[in-house]
């Protein structure tokens, strides 16, 4: 193997000694604080797949950071601190929209995982049609509870809801 093959090699063995030292700092597993062992190997579990996850993150911004030929500054917590900006708000119409456009730092991020801005509002789209689908049903659900309740007849509350008074018998 070529020197930087081991230099590459190496590093790689050191990010992994520094996941597990991660494990006791990043998520706080000095302790397990659990009572039994089938809950200290779920634990033990959930925490490894957590370090998986959070290391491919790593690698991904690495690579990412390599091929723009950049200085790797994103650290893991900082990449998802500025992802976490992004983010939807509920406009005026009671539409669900992004805020603001995504920046460029954000644009880096998301191609290190194979993704553009244009994924990121073609998914807010489609969680704003989502979340005013729901709203919707909700909305028929308590409409048909609110029917159920009266002891008005089904004409008497569409005529009401139509605009035309009901008569009081």
């Amino acid at each position: 193997m070529t020197a930087a093959q081991a230099l590459e090699l190496y590093k790689s063995r050191d990010a992994s000694e520094k996941l597990f030292r991660g494990d006791k700092s990043y998520l706080r597993n000095k302790s397990f604080r659990v009572h039994t062992s089938e809950s200290v190997q779920t634990k033990i579990f959930i925490e490894f797949v957590a370090l998986t996850i959070r290391s491919r993150f790593y690698t991904c911004l690495k690579e990412q950071m390599q091929k723009s030929g950049k200085k790797n500054y994103m650290t893991v917590p900082a990449a998802i601190r500025e992802v976490e900006k992004i983010e939807l708000i509920r406009q005026s119409d009671r539409g669900y929209r992004m805020d603001y456009a995504v920046m460029a730092t954000q644009k880096e991020i998301l191609k290190a995982f194979n993704m553009t801005a244009a994924n990121i509002r073609t998914q807010a789209a489609a969680m704003n049609e989502d979340l005013m689908q729901k709203r919707d049903e909700l909305r028929s659900k308590e409409l048909m509870e609110a029917f159920a309740r009266s002891e008005r007849s089904f004409e008497e509350v569409m005529r009401f809801l139509s605009g035309n008074e009901v008569d009081d018998e």
